[in-house]
């Protein structure tokens, strides 16, 4: 269910808000992370930040402001597309729910690619379809032994 319920935002769906871009100090290296819309506004008040990661994959951890003291921490992996432009997929996770998404960086610029996420609600989704799946199953079952006995007279074979 949660697979259904991937975004592709190229194709115009919005991302969940957990969708988040990786900057990196030109410096230190130091990784930060901003929700998408705010990236833009974020590195023009922050010239020494950028949107470049290198290539590879690492874990960025941090607090959440709504949340003190929770850390939580983003699994990232950049890789390049045919065109040079790096590529971020990253993944989630807390207490509450596992998420991801893909970006492009072009310049200054981010093309978000897709992003999901898993929560309870797409577990629990799957109850109602597979009780009626599991009664089925048995009303067959049921109507496999009725046939059964009936075609010997209800003695055991």
């Amino acid at each position: 269910m949660s697979q259904l319920d991937t975004r592709d935002i190229r194709a115009g769906e919005t991302p969940y808000p957990i969708f988040r871009v990786l900057l990196r100090h030109t410096k230190t290296g130091e990784l930060t992370s901003v929700p998408l819309g705010q990236y833009a506004d974020y590195l023009s008040n922050h010239s020494e930040y950028h949107l470049q990661l290198p290539e590879g994959d690492g874990e960025y951890w941090y607090e959440d402001n709504n949340d003190p003291g929770a850390e939580f921490f983003i699994h990232y992996q950049v890789s390049f597309d045919e065109n040079g432009h790096p590529i971020v997929k990253c993944q989630y996770s807390d207490m509450d729910y596992p998420a991801w998404w893909q970006y492009r960086v072009m310049g200054d610029q981010v093309e978000p690619i897709y992003s999901g996420m898993f929560h309870m609600g797409h577990a629990l989704s799957g109850v109602i379809p597979g009780f009626a799946i599991a009664s089925i199953i048995y009303w067959i079952a049921g109507r496999i032994r009725k046939t059964k006995r009936e075609s010997t007279n209800g003695e055991p074979k």
